[in-house]
Formats: structure tokens, sequence, C-alpha cells
């Protein structure tokens, strides 16, 4: 089953282009509520949203997701500006090898939204989820595609993390663990620690992105 193309919102002439990654189909439906935000919340901006093939299975690393948001993130570099890739959830896997295949030196920005980054914060305790049921955290192999702490790409990086945390509660290991990766692996990075849930900080997460946009020397899709 294939999907429809991106949705593109926002100005003919955008200063930068947003792509949303989701950890769910359900990009045209979510957009940008994970944030508590508008889907006008980047007037200067082009924003992309779509929806992912929802036929195949639904645990972060799967192929078919990631060519999904490939496409997406294409379609933002066409526009010939800087290129700023946000994922969600689980959707950070898919955002970080759609950003690896298509080469993290045309993406401006990867902002990273309490994404989960290894087998230990992919599977959420106390959930039973078909797709993990035959991986064992022992076996290095089927993990490969799937943890951020190995896919993270060498673009600029933003982690926003609010404090509980979507699944893990007060728990931020996954996050300081991404950011030891991050200083190391990422032409730049930076963590935005939110004073309380993601879905009520939205406003900072706009703030950040324009300071990031600002402050870094990025490519634009046209190169």
């Amino acid at each position: 089953m294939r999907v429809s193309a991106p949705l593109r919102l926002g100005p003919d002439r955008p200063r930068a282009a947003i792509i949303v990654v989701h950890a769910g189909a359900s990009g045209l439906v979510e957009r940008l509520r994970f944030l508590g935000l508008p889907d006008d919340a980047f007037p200067r901006d082009a924003l992309f949203l779509y929806e992912r093939d929802p036929s195949t299975w639904k645990a972060p690393g799967n192929p078919v997701h990631v060519a999904d948001a490939r496409r997406a993130i294409e379609q933002g570099l066409a526009e010939g500006v800087p290129t700023a890739v946000v994922s969600w959830s689980g959707g950070c896997v898919a955002a970080a090898r759609a950003i690896n295949e298509i080469g993290a030196e045309r993406v401006a920005l990867f902002v990273d939204v309490e994404g989960p980054v290894d087998r230990f914060s992919l599977v959420p305790p106390g959930r039973d989820m078909p797709e993990w049921r035959g991986l064992s955290p022992f076996d290095e192999a089927p993990w490969a595609g799937r943890e951020l702490v190995r896919l993270l790409p060498g673009c600029p990086y933003l982690r926003v993390q609010g404090r509980p945390d979507h699944v893990h509660g007060d728990c931020l290991v996954h996050a300081d663990r991404i950011m030891q990766v991050a200083t190391t692996r990422c032409a730049w990075s930076r963590r935005l620690d939110l004073a309380g849930r993601v879905e009520n900080g939205g406003r900072e997460v706009v703030d950040g992105l324009d300071r990031a946009l600002r402050e870094l020397p990025y490519p634009t899709g046209s190169r």
C-alpha cells in the first residue's frame, strides 16, 4: 500500500523547510499536536506532514517507513532552503536512517523530540509489543537498524526533552546517553530541557529551533 504525497503548508518563499516524522501512521492527523502547537506555529517556514505506509509492522526500524521519511525529506530539500527534520518519539529511527541515506551534510538540523535511543528505551516498560517479542537484548544484529545511538547522523542535532518523558517518566537516562554520543559525532549539538510535559512546551521548541537556524552555518537543499 502506498500513501499520498506529503502535505506542504506555509509560504511560497520559506525561510526553511521543516519535515515532521512521527512514530505512528497518523502524521496528517497528529500534525504538531505532540508539541501542543497549531499548523501555523512556524509561519515563515514550509511545513511537511505525511502519512506513513500503515500496511506493514509498526515498530521503529521498518525500511518501508524509512522510505516514507526519505520521500518527505527530499521534498523539503527541493525547496532549496535550509531543511530541518523534526521527529517525535520512535520516529527518530526512520528520521535518522533517512538522513543518513540522503547525506547528513545536506540537512541543516535534526530535532529529536523524546526519541528512544537504544534497545532498553525502545521497548516501553510494561507493554507487550508483538514486534519485539523475538528480539533479545543480548543479540546485537537485530538492533543495528533500530538504535539511535548507532544511527545518529552527523548533522547538527537538537534533543528536546520534557520531564516527565512521555514513556519513561522521570527516568531520562536515554536522553543523557544520546547527548554523550551527539557531543562527539554531530557537527553541533544542544539539549533543550522543558519544565514539564513536551506538549506544554511547544513555544520553547519553536524558539529553540529558531535560535538554531540563526546560529548554524547550514546547507540548503539546492546544494
